[in-house]
């Protein structure tokens, strides 16, 4: 887990209005010479979040307070924004890029995103068990998105997208570690 003390606490343009944000980002792509790198970035943060989106809903399911709810269900709504977002900003080349949903043994996968979740628990699993992998897959997930930025130009749309959905998780995460540390307190 990154230590919170260490984690820039910055605006987060994917918290407010995504689709605008989003529209803007792939505009610069295209103007500057980069959108398949773009569409490709898209592709990926598209598939981490939606995952991830799963494993909220698991967690949450399992949820035994109405504040472990509540935090699960800001999560949720936040992921399937920005989901919705990113679908739709998606071009051809970024569509060609997802799993497709009937048939994903006959692509390859995206990254470590694809992976099956930690633990296949179910929709009895424990609170505990569920947040700790969703947890795990956030870290993960921001992990990758930080060898994925850094992999690309400074400045770049790309990176950006990234870095953004970054902090965005993070936001997230921390508040999720939270309610998981009072929870045991």
């Amino acid at each position: 887990m990154i230590p919170t003390a260490t984690l820039p606490v910055a605006p987060c343009p994917l918290a407010g209005d995504a689709p605008t944000h989003l529209a803007a980002l792939a505009e610069e792509a295209r103007l500057h010479g980069s959108p398949s790198a773009f569409q490709a970035t898209l592709a990926t943060v598209h598939t981490a979040v939606r995952r991830l989106a799963a494993m909220a809903d698991t967690a949450r399911a399992a949820a035994l307070s109405l504040a472990q709810h509540e935090r699960l269900d800001a999560l949720r709504a936040e992921l399937a924004a920005l989901d919705t977002a990113l679908e739709a900003t998606l071009d051809t080349t970024g569509r060609s890029l997802l799993e497709p949903d009937a048939a994903p043994a006959k692509r390859p996968r995206l990254w470590l995103w694809s992976r099956p979740a930690p633990s296949d628990a179910g929709p009895a699993a424990s609170w505990s068990t569920s947040v700790a992998d969703l947890l795990a897959a956030l870290d993960a997930q921001l992990a990758c998105l930080a060898s994925l930025a850094n992999g690309q130009p400074e400045g770049a749309p790309s990176r950006h997208l990234a870095d953004d959905t970054a902090t965005l998780l993070t936001r997230h995460r921390d508040a999720l570690a939270t309610e998981v540390r009072r929870w045991a307190a």
